[in-house]
């Protein structure tokens, strides 16, 4: 059962820059969201990478720009970091593709394999999200008894990043058009939430990715 002397009220941003600020260069950053749009986050992200931060990254891809819209601000964040020095990879957004709904940053440090610290929760990387939305989230570190939950939500990233069928792959060397999506989400989706019986995550499949087991 998690520990409720480990809540905190309060916006999430302050605990996701706090973890984001604590990796050093060599160490791994490994990203899950929904949305990619927050300015404030997005700058640290694009600074840990330009200084040598390991910044890994799966998504579903956001709208590219079209001759009647601009781009999304999700699929500009997605440009910038691969810019920046982060390794970007795109589900494509189509129905029968994984959508990746999870929200997640994890910590493995330089050398590693094994992660140490861990956000994970409902917000996304947008303002909305963290500034007017009630969110809730879990900080996981391996010095408090987590190492199971942090293990889980590792492997599980790992897993979602290595695949390549629908997935386009963006780096600093080039951010190639994924292939065309559609507005239809596929029926189930894959994520690591909290099991509130066993204090560990476990893996869910189906449409409600946030729910608690």
């Amino acid at each position: 059962v998690l520990n409720p002397k480990a809540a905190v009220e309060g916006n999430v941003q302050s605990m996701q820059k706090a973890l984001i600020e604590s990796a050093n260069p060599g160490d791994t950053l490994k990203i899950y969201n929904e949305e990619f749009s927050d300015p404030e986050s997005l700058a640290m992200l694009n600074k840990a990478a330009a200084d040598g931060v390991n910044v890994q990254v799966t998504m579903t891809a956001g709208s590219p720009p079209s001759a009647t819209k601009p781009a999304s601000t999700t699929w500009t964040g997605q440009v910038n970091l691969a810019k920046a020095g982060g390794v970007v990879h795109l589900y494509s957004n189509k129905a029968g593709v994984l959508y990746v709904h999870a929200k997640a940053i994890i910590l493995v440090p330089k050398g590693s394999t094994v992660a140490t610290k861990a956000y994970s929760g409902s917000t996304n990387l947008a303002g909305g999200s963290m500034d007017l939305n009630r969110e809730l989230g879990v900080n996981f570190d391996v010095t408090t008894g987590d190492a199971a939950a942090l293990e889980v939500l590792n492997s599980t990233f790992d897993e979602d990043f290595a695949q390549t069928k629908d997935v386009t792959v963006w780096d600093k060397s080039g951010q190639p058009l994924p292939p065309a999506s559609s507005e239809a989400l596929p029926p189930t989706a894959t994520s690591a939430v909290p099991s509130t019986k066993s204090g560990q995550f476990t893996v869910s499949d189906n449409a409600a990715c946030g729910s608690v087991l």
